[in-house]
C-alpha cells in the first residue's frame, strides 16, 4: 500500500480500498485501517449486478468494485474487532462440531440398520442405548478394524477394498 501511494504521489490516508468479504476474515481491513488507509469490506450479496452479467473474473470484479466504490453505491459491513471475530470463530467451530457429531450418529445408526440391528429401547443416545452399542458384536471382522495399512478402511482411493480377505485364494486345478 505504501508503494502504491508513493508511486501515485499520495498519502495513505488518501487511498480508499474495498474488498469482498470472504473466509479470510477481517484482519486485512483492520491492518489497512491501522496504516491509515480508508478500507471497507463489502458483502458479496449486496453488490449490485446487472441481469445477464454472468462472466466473473477477478479483473472484472475488481474493476466493478472500484467503479461502485467510487460512486458510493456499495454497502459496507461493519468490521468487528479481533476479539469479536475470535468469539464468532469459536461459535462457528462449536456449531460445526455439533453438526459433525449429529452426522456421525446418523451414519452409525444407518450402518447398524444395514446390518440388521434394531434397538428396542425408547430413545437413542441415552446411557442405555450407549451400553447397547458397546455390547454389540458385529458380524464381520472388517467392521472391527478402524484402518487398513493405507490409512483408510476402504483403501487409498476410497474403493471397496478391505484389509481382510474372506476366503483364501487357492490355485485352480
Amino acid at each position: 500500500m505504501r508503494r502504491i501511494a508513493k508511486s501515485q504521489g499520495r498519502k495513505l490516508s488518501d487511498l480508499h480500498v474495498g474488498y469482498e468479504a470472504s473466509g479470510c476474515g477481517f484482519w486485512i481491513a483492520r491492518r489497512l485501517r491501522q496504516m491509515g488507509v480508508r478500507c471497507e469490506v463489502i458483502a458479496p450479496s449486496l453488490i449490485p449486478t446487472r441481469s445477464g452479467d454472468r462472466v466473473k473474473t477477478d479483473k472484472r470484479d475488481a474493476a466493478k468494485l472500484a467503479r461502485l466504490l467510487r460512486a458510493n453505491d456499495l454497502v459496507a459491513v461493519p468490521i468487528p474487532d479481533a476479539l469479536d471475530e475470535a468469539i464468532r470463530d469459536l461459535c462457528r467451530a462449536r456449531t460445526d462440531a455439533g453438526d459433525d457429531l449429529r452426522r456421525a450418529k446418523t451414519r452409525l445408526l444407518a450402518l447398524l440398520r444395514r446390518l440388521g440391528y434394531r434397538y428396542d429401547g425408547k430413545t437413542h443416545w441415552t446411557q442405555a442405548h450407549r451400553n447397547y452399542l458397546r455390547g454389540l458384536k458385529l458380524p464381520d471382522a472388517a467392521h472391527h478394524r478402524s484402518e487398513s495399512r493405507s490409512g483408510s478402511p476402504c483403501g487409498p482411493r476410497g474403493g471397496r477394498q478391505t484389509a481382510i480377505r474372506r476366503r483364501p485364494i487357492t490355485a485352480s486345478r
